[in-house]
């Protein structure tokens, strides 16, 4: 679904993937009605669909990072948790739109989980805090209904009994799995069988039993009303071989989905529920890495979804337990770089060091090609050129696979392309690296401080930013520069983007101090000025393909897209396009715009004529 803003629309967006960490769970949650799971990455909690995989709604209205996300039981109504204990209220539409209802302070730190009530009505969050570390309340009001005691570290689950009797369940990093009744909600009893960390804890679909999971490796079965254990999910001698982050009851209450460090996930057959059955196990064998290690589950009507370490989100086939039926994949980190070209495949980078293969229906095969961040991407005809602050220059191939891997000898600041010639410029903390048909035919050292680059297309004049606020143009010839350049000076802060256009007749700049020029090349003059829009510094700039149009992304979170035969006040401007900033852009067409931020999120941006 198109949303427009004036004569920009944004078209599509490719959600971020679920943030994970090693040696700790995420909780998400599902929704049977469209096959809608929800979750949050960095400043972001997303929704999105597992059979639709070009739809999502993105809320980033959180002050603090966003840790946890649930649907309400009816309605379209969310709740969402995030590090400073306040809880968000909101509703959302297919169409995409938001609207916030409730902003409350829960607790006094992080809040780790939360689930509604059966009547949608009240709220049960549970985490971090000094005081209260699990609170329950009406979340229209604000009403605070019981106390929490005997609770004395981090809580990291709760549920809310779906049935009456009304009964909470928290589990915590004091081994303990603690039942509370009412309302008003009193402690009523504790269970301490487990020895580790209890990372979940969850109500059977008709509230007769709880099952709850440990970093003991452990997952113990309790009959609700009585508060005894009843039986143990076992395979040999515990359920897993290493610890349980998260387990998830089927919607008929027969199964129970369980995930594990020991980089598989387990269905168990519940039906006697004094003597739970293994009924599947699912392994995840295409990657032997860590990244495979399953951190998070639902069950989604006849789906079953799992998170792995590396941030994928897997919908599994019990008739194909080898591998996932689906994988949807992405980025869960800040995305660093984005390069493209006139086809259908562009590719983004994040500082995690993992490249992903884009195709306009999804991602089409990622590969970890830098031990640290990416610091630039460029297509040279058939093969990806990217730099690393691991000090490499990597040549791949389409699918990913490394082809030649030269060392810079320091960290790269930026790169560029010359791709008839083949000339790869890359500018590093030391010298200006010079590569030919992937060979280093030169080192240039520089006697200033340098922050950006850019070469025009026939590679005869390299542009150097300083951050000084200069622009040096040095005449170039087969891996030397002319000793002395020529000076644009202009721009009162740090030049931090450099860009010629198709045809090598203009150059864009862009500095710290918030403004964007357009110079012409050949007379040395300043041809467009006065784009000072921004309210931040400008971190990216591209010229469309046709070289009417210069698109900016910066710090403060919106693009704007010029017109260079306008004036710069006639420009189409999206605020809000990416949290935390956009931080690449490249064009696919001449009206079709692909941007990428530090929200891990890649979003495609249509420029409609508007004469």
């Amino acid at each position: 679904m198109e949303q427009a803003r004036g004569a920009l629309v944004a078209v599509r967006t490719w959600p971020c993937t679920p943030s994970t960490e090693r040696g700790r769970g995420i909780l998400i949650d599902g929704r049977d009605e469209g096959g809608l799971v929800t979750y949050t990455c960095g400043r972001s909690v997303v929704v999105r669909s597992v059979e639709e995989e070009d739809w999502c709604v993105v809320y980033q209205r959180h002050r603090a990072v966003p840790t946890v996300a649930r649907f309400a039981p009816t309605g379209n109504l969310i709740a969402s948790g995030d590090a400073n204990g306040t809880l968000h209220i909101w509703s959302w539409e297919k169409t995409g739109q938001i609207k916030l209802k409730k902003e409350l302070d829960v607790l006094q730190g992080a809040i780790k989980d939360m689930k509604w009530s059966p009547d949608g009505q009240r709220i049960v969050c549970c985490g971090e805090g000094k005081q209260a570390r699990v609170r329950c309340l009406l979340w229209e009001s604000g009403s605070n209904l019981g106390e929490f005691d005997g609770i004395s570290k981090i809580a990291n689950s709760c549920d809310f009994r779906p049935v009456k009797p009304f009964l909470i369940i928290t589990g915590s990093e004091d081994f303990q799995v603690n039942v509370y009744e009412g309302p008003p909600f009193k402690f009523k009893s504790s269970d301490r069988g487990h020895l580790n960390f209890v990372n979940c804890v969850r109500f059977s679909p008709d509230g007769k039993y709880f099952a709850s999971c440990s970093s003991d490796a452990r997952i113990v079965v309790h009959n609700a009303e009585e508060q005894i254990v009843v039986s143990e999910c076992k395979d040999a001698e515990k359920a897993h071989k290493a610890s349980v982050y998260a387990i998830d009851w089927s919607r008929d209450g027969h199964g129970l989905l369980s995930v594990s460090a020991d980089r598989t996930a387990k269905l168990w057959d519940m039906c006697d529920i004094t003597k739970p059955r293994l009924h599947q196990i699912f392994t995840f064998d295409m990657d032997p890495s860590l990244n495979q290690m399953q951190v998070g589950c639902a069950c989604i009507s006849e789906s079953l979804i799992t998170v792995s370490l590396g941030g994928t989100l897997n919908v599994l086939d019990q008739n194909q337990p080898k591998a996932p039926r689906t994988r949807i994949r992405g980025h869960c980190r800040s995305i660093t770089a984005i390069a493209g070209s006139l086809e259908s495949l562009f590719f983004s980078g994040s500082y995690d060091g993992q490249v992903s293969f884009w195709e306009r229906k999804g991602i089409k095969s990622q590969a970890h090609l830098h031990d640290n961040g990416i610091v630039g991407l460029q297509v040279l005809g058939a093969e990806l050129v990217s730099c690393g602050l691991d000090d490499v220059l990597v040549f791949s191939n389409n699918g990913g696979t490394k082809e030649v891997s030269i060392p810079l000898g320091a960290a790269p600041v930026c790169m560029c392309i010359c791709p008839h010639q083949e000339i790869v410029f890359v500018l590093t903390t030391k010298s200006i690296v010079f590569v030919c048909r992937r060979s280093v035919v030169s080192s240039i050292a520089l006697d200033f401080e340098s922050s950006s680059i850019a070469a025009s297309p026939d590679a005869k004049v390299v542009a150097v930013g300083g951050k000084d606020g200069k622009i040096r143009l040095f005449t170039h010839d087969h891996g030397k520069l002319a000793d002395q350049p020529i000076l644009l000076e202009r721009h009162r802060g740090q030049v931090r983007c450099l860009q010629f256009s198709s045809n090598g007749e203009m150059l864009a700049s862009a500095c710290n101090n918030r403004e964007t020029l357009v110079w012409d090349v050949p007379s040395k003059s300043i041809k467009k000025s006065r784009m000072v829009y921004h309210s931040a510094r400008i971190d990216c700039m591209s010229f469309s393909p046709t070289d009417l149009h210069l698109a900016t992304g910066s710090l403060d979170e919106s693009i704007i897209v010029y017109d260079l035969r306008k004036p710069a006040s006639a420009r189409l401007e999206y605020k809000h396009a990416h949290a935390g900033g956009a931080t690449g852009m490249v064009w696919q067409e001449d009206g079709l715009l692909v941007t990428a931020g530090r929200d891990g999120m890649l979003r495609t941006w249509r420029v409609l004529k508007n004469e």
